[in-house]
């Protein structure tokens, strides 16, 4: 006996489809990278007017910084008001 099989016998291949390479990450757009960088500016501002309100010393209401943190703060305070709530 032969141990040879005949291409009758062979089986049936399922043909396989090839690994899809992953789809390469579309770059950001300039207004998604203004948003990043919004997101970002809000985040770091509400950590300084944290600060600054939580400042115990005599002289910061004569202090430049701040001021500037209570207007930040102030602007920070209506944005809030402005979203919708949960």
């Amino acid at each position: 006996m032969d141990s040879q099989v005949t291409p009758a016998e062979k089986p049936i291949e399922k043909p396989t489809a090839p690994a899809a390479a992953p789809a390469p990450a579309a770059a950001p757009t300039p207004a998604d990278k203004l948003t990043q960088l919004m997101q970002q500016l809000v985040v770091k501002c509400t950590m300084l007017v944290i600060k600054v309100a939580t400042c115990r010393c005599e002289k910061r209401e004569a202090c430049p910084v701040y001021r500037l943190a209570k207007e930040i703060a102030e602007i920070i305070d209506e944005i809030n008001e402005m979203r919708p709530k949960a």
